[in-house]
């Protein structure tokens, strides 16, 4: 998982980013309430994303770095 962040907390934010599964890139949204709360992933239909089971890594892209983030 791959997303875009704006600003320096995460909480009670919304973004955009990548899911990368099973050797596919998928745009998606996400959403953050609360500093406790889950955050939410969405694809392109607005269905929320149901992350596989395992490890998953997520990686925080700055607003200003992510004209240059390359996935291949």
């Amino acid at each position: 998982m791959i997303q875009t962040v704006t600003c320096t907390k995460i909480e009670n934010n919304k973004g955009t980013g990548y899911y990368i599964t099973n050797g596919k890139a998928e745009e998606i949204t996400w959403s953050k309430g609360g500093l406790t709360d889950n955050t939410k992933y969405y694809d392109a239909s607005g269905n929320e994303i149901k992350i596989n089971i395992g490890k998953t890594y997520i990686a925080l892209v700055p607003d200003d770095a992510w004209g240059d983030l390359v996935v291949e």
